[in-house]
């Protein structure tokens, strides 16, 4: 009987140190994000250098005619462009885990990537953005309304429901935000695989389960990793471009493989390893023995 309290407290001091891991991580990722923006803007075959732009707006001297189509007409659209598709996959990604309870789940199983070419931002333009960004954006601000209701889903179905939560509805809302998401973004940038699946698992892996967290990390990290992956795929072979889907590919493969792994059982994905009763990240849990 006195060991209930110190459960209850051992539960509680674990998700409060999960709550202030999830914000320092959360607050990593918008220098990560912030970082990989600054450094986008500065790539580019044409030679123009954001450090030389930078004084000139310190100085107030006037850019030059290519300086301003370099930055204005081609970067910064295919910059917000990168920010914006990252997110989205990402966030779907993590929602379409969370509907189906499954870390494998994609934002490519609602359809709308079918026939889509190989991922690139090459061709951004501010055109294809302000057609894109719209439906983008409204999807990103509606997703985190559903964190709480896919919190209750995470103990099942029947569960959420007891919670209140309107189960069908709220996955008929999930998949419909998560295919304007994901419509817009190969919209703008073709098929671009393993954001959606890889982004959303690590960071339930550094930060836990709770969407609250877990949609804006995987908005902020998807966002940067696209940015990184698009900064690869045009210095690799500069000056032409690189696909971007085939970085994404190289990089999130290996990690998608051992996702693969632990959910065949070589190690359990709730951080037990295979055969093991016990949860070693709850020092409190102990193996039923009936």
């Amino acid at each position: 009987m006195v060991a209930m309290p110190m459960e209850r407290g051992g539960a509680q001091a674990a998700t409060g140190d999960r709550s202030i891991r999830a914000r320092v991580t959360i607050l990593a990722l918008v220098g990560f994000v912030a970082m990989a923006s600054v450094a986008s803007l500065g790539t580019g075959a044409a030679g123009v250098s954001l450090t030389e732009v930078f004084g000139k707006w310190i100085t107030g001297e006037a850019l030059s005619v290519r300086e301003r189509v370099v930055l204005f007409d081609i970067r910064l659209p295919h910059l917000l462009t990168g920010l914006l598709v990252g997110a989205s996959l990402a966030v779907s990604g993590a929602v379409m885990q969370g509907l189906f309870r499954n870390p494998l789940a994609d934002p490519g199983i609602v359809g709308v990537g079918a026939g889509a070419g190989l991922g690139s931002l090459a061709g951004a333009s501010w055109a294809k953005l302000s057609a894109a960004a719209p439906i983008m954006v409204l999807a990103l601000v509606a997703a985190p309304l559903l964190a709480r209701a896919l919190n209750g889903l995470a103990l099942g179905e029947g569960a959420a429901a007891h919670l209140g939560v309107a189960v069908q509805r709220m996955k008929n809302l999930g998949i419909l935000t998560v295919a304007a998401a994901t419509g817009a973004a190969v919209a703008v940038s073709g098929g671009i695989g393993f954001i959606g699946i890889v982004v959303p698992h690590l960071l339930r892996l550094v930060m836990g389960p709770d969407h609250r967290f877990l949609l804006p990390a995987a908005a902020l990290l998807g966002a940067g990793l696209l940015l990184l992956a698009d900064i690869i795929s045009r210095l690799i072979i500069a000056p032409a471009e690189l696909p971007i889907g085939i970085v994404t590919a190289v990089l999130g493969g290996p990690i998608f493989l051992w996702i693969l792994l632990r959910r065949r059982g070589i190690v359990d994905m709730r951080g037990r390893d295979a055969g093991c009763t016990r949860d070693f990240r709850k020092p409190w849990a102990q193996p039923r023995t009936g």
